[in-house]
């Protein structure tokens, strides 16, 4: 029983510390069935998957003979879609490891179409679009907008440290929101839509924790595989049965339009739950103007 808690103390240490292990000769040091291992577990702490690729290319250079061989095993466990399209272009297959192995080039391609065409990124296996999560980390919890005592919709934006036990302001949003719908995807915080007292909504704000800024994005025409999913909602009028796809890289690169038109569903909703599990995702509940749904 010590030895498996020591064990499992041990790998959550590495999880939540995976940037600053991967920089140690402990780290150079793993055995391949370890390495292995590690790069494809989920609960890495990591801001984005390109510090994956960094480490697997540090720990094959450290002894290159013995384990370029590897590189390709290693870097199908590497989430590569999850990359900067200019860091697949700029620096993965510029690497001279990458350039000279056929299986690697392979795995680059496929990165780099679940960016171009966006239409063959149902085909890829789930875990390779699937954002790492430590669970382990204690995380913040951001209160978005609102309403306050006499119905007024706010701009105020609050974070609560639970382990601080405090809540802090942050800087506002540039337009007031209520009724709006939050997502992250890469460390960054989603304003979407909502009700400002006057009109319902259909632009998008971004929030970048480590600036504490807002910034405008594209507005809609809730995360899975790093794209922000809109489902129902409600215009003013009706509740809507409408889903909208969010693609923050496009946003960043303009290599296509960054808000898509999915499949309706087949009820129209609006305040329900929506959840992502495995993969897929789940809306519940709601109402369509006429009923409650269970």
């Amino acid at each position: 029983m010590m030895c498996t808690t020591l064990y499992d103390a041990a790998n959550s240490f590495v999880h939540q510390h995976f940037v600053e292990v991967s920089v140690s000769e402990e780290f150079l040091s793993l055995r391949p069935e370890e390495i292995l291992e590690l790069v494809g577990c989920d609960e890495l702490n990591i801001k984005a998957e390109e510090q994956v690729f960094e480490a697997v290319l540090a720990w094959v250079r450290h002894e290159r003979e013995e384990r370029e061989p590897r590189l390709p095993e290693l870097l199908s466990k590497t989430r590569l879609p999850l990359c900067r399209p200019q860091f697949l272009a700029d620096r993965v297959q510029q690497d001279e490891l990458v350039r000279f192995c056929h299986k690697c080039r392979d795995l680059v391609d496929e990165a780099k179409d679940f960016h171009l065409m966006p239409e063959r990124r149902p085909h890829l296996p789930a875990f390779k679009t699937r954002q790492r999560c430590c669970t382990s980390i204690a995380g913040l919890i951001y209160a978005v907008g609102g309403l306050n005592s006499a119905g007024d919709s706010l701009n105020v934006v609050e974070v609560f440290d639970p382990i601080g036990n405090c809540w802090e302001r942050c800087q506002p949003m540039s337009t007031a929101r209520s009724r709006v719908g939050v997502a992250v995807v890469n460390g960054l915080l989603y304003a979407i839509g909502g009700y400002d007292g006057q009109s319902r909504l259909s632009t998008v704000e971004v929030y970048n924790p480590e600036t504490d800024t807002w910034t405008c994005v594209a507005s809609m025409n809730m995360v899975v595989d790093g794209h922000i999913y809109v489902c129902g909602g409600y215009d003013g009028k009706s509740s809507l049965n409408s889903v909208e796809c969010y693609s923050p890289e496009a946003n960043r690169f303009c290599t296509f339009p960054m808000w898509t038109v999915m499949t309706e569903m087949s009820a129209s909703r609006s305040a329900a739950g929506v959840t992502v599990f495995d993969g897929r995702i789940f809306v519940s509940g709601g109402h369509d103007g006429l009923q409650i749904f269970n």
